[in-house]
C-alpha cells in the first residue's frame, strides 16, 4: 500500500473512533437513514468549498464523509452477519445443515441455559460452553462431548 494511502486510511480510522466515541455504534440506522447522514456530510463539503474555508477544514469534512461511508459499510456487514447467524441457526434446527458445515463456514454453536441454540462467529481463543476454538481460520475445535 502506498504511504499516502496508509496515512489517509489512518486519518479515516481515527475519525471512525471519534464517531463511535461520540455516537456509539450506529447499527439502528437503515440504508435510507445512512444515505441521509451521508448526504448531510456531502453538504458540509459543499459548504466548506462555497465558503472558501481553509484547506484543513475542507480536508476534515472529506475525512468525516469517508468515515461515515466506512461506518455505513460496517453497519451493513454487522447486519448481514446477524442475518447469517439467524439463517444458519434455523437451518441447523431444521436439520438442513450439519454442525460440520457450520464450523467450516466459521460459526460456533452454543446451547444457552434456556436450551436455545446460539451461534457466534468463531474467534481464536473464544470459549463457548463445551467448545474451545483453537484456530479460527480452520474452524478446528475441541469438543469434549463429541
Amino acid at each position: 500500500m502506498k504511504e499516502m494511502t496508509y496515512t489517509v486510511l489512518n486519518l479515516i480510522d481515527d475519525e471512525r473512533e471519534a464517531q463511535d466515541a461520540k455516537w456509539g455504534v450506529q447499527d439502528q440506522h437503515n440504508d435510507d437513514q445512512w444515505y441521509r447522514i451521508l448526504a448531510e456530510e456531502f453538504g458540509e463539503i459543499a459548504k466548506a468549498l462555497n465558503d472558501k474555508e481553509p484547506e484543513a477544514a475542507l480536508e476534515a469534512e472529506i475525512i468525516q464523509t469517508a468515515a461515515v461511508c466506512v461506518a455505513w459499510i460496517e453497519a451493513r456487514s454487522r447486519r448481514r452477519r446477524i442475518e447469517d447467524v439467524e439463517r444458519n441457526r434455523r437451518l441447523y434446527e431444521k436439520g438442513r445443515i450439519s454442525l460440520k458445515t457450520v464450523l467450516e463456514e466459521g460459526w460456533c454453536f452454543d446451547h444457552t441455559d434456556s436450551g436455545e441454540i446460539g451461534i457466534a462467529p468463531l474467534e481464536a481463543g473464544k470459549v463457548a460452553k463445551n467448545v474451545v476454538v483453537k484456530e479460527a481460520d480452520n474452524a478446528q475445535v475441541d469438543n469434549p462431548h463429541n
